[in-house]
Parts: C-alpha cells; structure tokens; sequence
C-alpha cells in the first residue's frame, strides 16, 4: 500500500528535486513543507475526486466505483436498533 510519504517523494520526484525523504520529521526543508502540505491538502484532494460530478467543485467526469448501490427495499425486522 502507497503511504504517505510515498506520495510525497514521487511529487518531489515530479517536481525534479535532487534529494527524497524518509520521513515528515527527517529535518530536511522538503520533509517539512510536504508535512505542511499533506496536512493541510491532503483529504481536501480526496474528497474532490472521490466527489460526485453534480456537486459543487467536483470532477468533470464520472467514477463507478465509489458508490452506494443499494435494493430500495427494507426487511422488517424486531430488533429495536434497526428501524424499517
């Protein structure tokens, strides 16, 4: 799985940095601004692709993947937890 960090030293990769990090706190001025940037843009940039197209600021196209799909029907049930 990609971590965080991984993301972050392919965009310095992209950007033509000479030097990569190991880690947000390695005391390298690129560990602290992807640390600053991560944090702040991160789950922003998530969000809006993960988006619906409809919504306000969303993507100009459509995923399939990241839906709810469901029958339309409910089944009754006793529980008191699950309401019908």
């Amino acid at each position: 799985m990609t971590t965080a960090i991984d993301l972050c030293r392919r965009a310095l990769m992209r950007l033509g940095t000479q030097s990569g990090i190991t880690a947000f706190d390695d005391g390298s001025v690129e560990a602290s601004v992807c640390a600053a940037y991560y944090a702040a843009y991160y789950d922003d940039v998530l969000l809006g692709l993960l988006a619906h197209p409809a919504s306000f600021g969303g993507p100009a196209y459509t995923w399939q993947w990241p839906r709810c799909v469901g029958t339309g029907t409910a089944v009754a049930s006793d529980s008191p937890l699950m309401a019908v």
